[in-house]
């Protein structure tokens, strides 16, 4: 429990103490598309309550700007809708984001139990060293020793083996997820851009056919 509320915490704050800071900076790209979502909605919400009170305005102000403005209000409520819509594509595009970031804390997981098991050979070998220079070395106590010593190195080098290919194929994993996160992020541009063109061309023509 204490470990997931340690991650959680880590994945959450800018503070690099708390995690491992050759990931800050994906971090920090996480944090800062939650801040462009965020944006989006509220910029989706104001736009749509500014149509809203437009309309509200000109239904007092004579039956031309009533018409002119309503048709108007309209439109900025359906550019508002395509703001909205663009902010939505961020949810899967943090996800391909927290993908990699995932990838990567696995990989400085079996750095931090490659470590860890490097440690624990450098003691044991000491253990084995002492117990060999002893004038009489116990047999079964340097033989017991001299076994986790041959068991550790096999596991270290199986972990440098597993590191070594898992940081081949993270490259290519990153190329992959970033292609995809950022198709997401231009096709939702160029969609939310189109949607807003289309509004801005027939709100142009409400304005200059009615020539008001």
């Amino acid at each position: 429990m204490l470990k997931h509320a340690a991650t959680k915490l880590a994945h959450s704050t800018t503070l690099p103490v708390l995690g491992n800071k050759e990931l800050k900076p994906l971090q920090d790209l996480i944090i800062a598309e939650k801040t462009v979502l965020v944006s989006l909605q509220k910029l989706s919400s104001d736009l749509s309550r500014a149509s809203d009170t437009l309309k509200v305005w000109a239904s007092n102000e004579g039956e031309e700007l009533e018409d002119i403005l309503g048709a108007s209000s309209k439109l900025l409520n359906q550019f508002s809708l395509a703001l909205y819509q663009y902010s939505s594509y961020q949810y899967a595009m943090r996800e391909h984001m927290k993908a990699v970031r995932d990838r990567e804390e696995a990989l400085e997981e079996l750095k931090r139990r490659r470590r860890s098991l490097l440690t624990r050979s450098q003691t044991v070998n000491r253990k084995v060293n002492k117990l060999g220079s002893a004038s009489r070395p116990k047999a079964k106590n340097l033989a017991d020793q001299v076994e986790l010593a041959n068991r550790t190195r096999e596991q270290i080098d199986a972990l440098n083996e597993e590191i070594t290919n898992e940081e081949a194929a993270l490259m290519d994993y990153k190329k992959r997820k970033a292609r995809a996160w950022m198709e997401i992020k231009f096709g939702g541009l160029l969609e939310c851009c189109e949607k807003g063109s289309i509004a801005c061309d027939f709100g142009k023509l409400i304005i200059n056919v009615r020539n008001f």
